[in-house]
């Protein structure tokens, strides 16, 4: 009697977090397949924990006294084409929000997470079952780099948060203006040596053997571009 109250029990807390994450019962019958596995993880740890709250698809944490961390899963199934969907997609990312515990009505930063490289080809809920796991041990091991500087963000003054976020835009222009203007420098310089190549190759060619042999022997070692390809030059014309 005691075994079948707590399967009912395990049963009841099974659907009603299943519920949770999928208000609409309608959604979880347009998951695909491989990611139903994936769910069978991610249940259970959300039946044992002690610190995760879940609510229309989203599972919540609080970070420190000040900073909440959340994972949007249908978000991040939407975006990421896991059940149909017209949000706009964005594979191989998890949907996060950093919030402040002290300010409910701030605007939540939402954080670029990706997946791994070598792991990108696995189901997405794989990927929020590894960050839900970083989550209940705390965040204990080495956060991603897009969210520390989120929960850094967050707990600035609202001033200082749009002072910081004008400045990183205009060191963004810039560091995209010197891109593109070191791109410039070197296409110039490629197109020098074009054209200072042919000039030294038809140079080159109308040479003597005397005087070729001569310059070959003669002329120190290359110290640039256009000397090593003058030096290659003129090796291929001798034979050597």
């Amino acid at each position: 009697m005691i075994g079948f109250n707590s399967e009912n029990k395990d049963r009841a807390s099974w659907i009603e977090i299943e519920e949770k994450l999928f208000p609409s019962r309608e959604l979880i019958y347009t998951l695909e397949e491989s990611q139903f596995k994936a769910l069978t993880f991610l249940i259970p740890i959300l039946m044992n924990s002690k610190k995760a709250q879940v609510s229309y698809g989203v599972i919540s944490w609080n970070y420190n006294d000040n900073v909440s961390i959340e994972l949007d899963v249908l978000d991040t199934l939407r975006r990421n084409r896991a059940i149909k969907s017209e949000a706009m997609e964005n594979f191989n990312h998890l949907s996060v929000r950093v919030g402040n515990k002290n300010q409910p009505n701030r605007s939540k930063i939402s954080t670029c997470i990706t997946t791994e490289k070598e792991n990108q080809s696995i189901p997405i809920l794989d990927a929020c079952v590894s960050f839900v796991l970083m989550a209940e041990d705390g965040f204990s091991n080495q956060l991603p780099e897009t969210l520390q500087k989120s929960i850094y963000e967050i707990q600035l003054s609202e001033e200082a948060y749009k002072m910081k976020k004008e400045l990183d835009a205009l060191f963004f222009r810039r560091r995209r203006q010197m891109e593109q203007l070191r791109q410039q420098v070197e296409l110039e310089e490629e197109r020098l040596f074009e054209i200072s190549s042919q000039i030294e190759e038809q140079r080159i060619r109308d040479l003597s053997w005397e005087e070729l042999l001569h310059e070959h022997e003669n002329t120190p070692e290359p110290q640039n571009r256009l000397d090593e390809f003058s030096r290659r030059l003129r090796s291929d014309i001798i034979g050597i």
